[in-house]
């Protein structure tokens, strides 16, 4: 099987196979430092290459498991010289082509957005997302394992209305700052792109509460989430979309939940040997007139570009609130690595 990869998908080549292309809390920091073993035995290119020492971050007198691997993982992908395939950064919105089987992709960026809302606690105001971590396995030629999540958002807070959860503020009562939730999904490629064929597949998600409700960003509540997968390339084109359920729980009344459907619709196209456009309108909607404090319709549209160069896709978007609890704009900037780590 060899690999083709080009600006905006990825194709397997097969005789007889298709076409397809952090919860915790608040504690003293210290910094043990981290050696990274000999580059001896990795590709050409990265022979006495070391990549910097990795800071501990010790909370509550425990070093976080999921930094340690997460980061440890995010600087083995830069010592190596190895391509890179397009995936969706900036975009939210999931192509439903499967990486390669046995290659690990990884993402790291920093979003920022304006008039942020969080109904159940009351605030609103400028969120600061740091560390926008996204970790892909390619497990087979139709599974691909996901694991999102963002290191720490911080809240400037702009207004406070009166809410049923009333959070814990800086002493100054202006900001507060807590991990993102982790999300664990499943890719799963049901019918692969072929002549005129869509490409069709299955992401089952479910985001786990560690941002906490009493910091104010969290909603303390596990949320499932199914989605369906369609792509098609059009000339140089790839066009993709999303539809799907969110199970929401209500994380005011215990036992109550609002379910709401996902959808999203983008394309990304080549303008150069090097730059990729992309562009998204994504969100959810709910039906209740009067949803569950912290289920509300949200919706949004992104676009911005993939560079490639140096080894890595770099990409830069902006964003705009289309929904009444969206941020009203925003950015969003990050860094994508895949590499083959392992054999199946």
């Amino acid at each position: 099987m060899k690999v083709h990869h080009d600006l905006y998908h990825v194709t397997r080549i097969n005789e007889n196979e298709f076409d397809s292309p952090f919860e915790g809390g608040e504690g003293d920091v210290s910094v043990p430092d981290w050696t990274v073993p000999s580059t001896k035995g990795q590709p050409p290119g990265s022979q006495g290459c070391r990549p910097p020492l990795l800071k501990g971050i010790l909370i509550n007198g425990r070093f976080r498991l999921e930094y340690q691997c997460i980061l440890l993982l995010f600087l083995l992908a830069i010592s190596l010289d190895l391509n890179l395939s397009a995936q969706q950064r900036p975009l939210q919105t999931q192509d439903p082509a499967i990486i390669t089987p046995g290659n690990l992709l990884l993402e790291f960026g920093f979003d920022f957005q304006q008039d942020a809302h969080f109904p159940q606690s009351g605030l609103t105001g400028d969120l600061t997302s740091i560390g926008v971590i996204g970790v892909n396995i390619g497990l087979g030629k139709i599974v691909e394992f996901q694991l999102q999540g963002t290191v720490q958002d911080f809240l400037s807070i702009n207004s406070k209305e009166p809410a049923p959860i009333e959070p814990e503020l800086n002493a100054n009562g202006t900001s507060t700052h807590d991990f993102g939730d982790l999300v664990f999904s499943t890719k799963i490629l049901i019918i692969p792109e072929k002549g005129h064929l869509f490409s069709l597949g299955f992401r089952p998600s479910v985001q786990l509460p560690n941002a906490s409700s009493a910091k104010g960003l969290g909603m303390n509540s596990t949320q499932f989430y199914g989605t369906f997968t369609l792509g098609r390339h059009v000339g140089k084109l790839n066009v993709f979309g999303n539809l799907g359920l969110g199970i929401l729980s209500n994380p005011i009344n215990a036992g109550s939940q609002n379910d709401v459907l996902i959808y999203g619709l983008a394309g990304i196209y080549p303008l150069t040997s090097k730059v990729n456009l992309a562009s998204e309108v994504f969100g959810r909607w709910s039906t209740r007139d009067s949803p569950p404090l912290g289920t509300e319709s949200r919706s949004q549209v992104r676009i911005g570009l993939q560079i490639h160069a140096l080894g890595f896709r770099w990409d830069i978007g902006g964003l705009a609130g289309l929904a009444k609890n969206s941020p009203t704009s925003g950015v969003t900037i990050g860094i994508t690595k895949e590499f083959h780590a392992f054999k199946l």
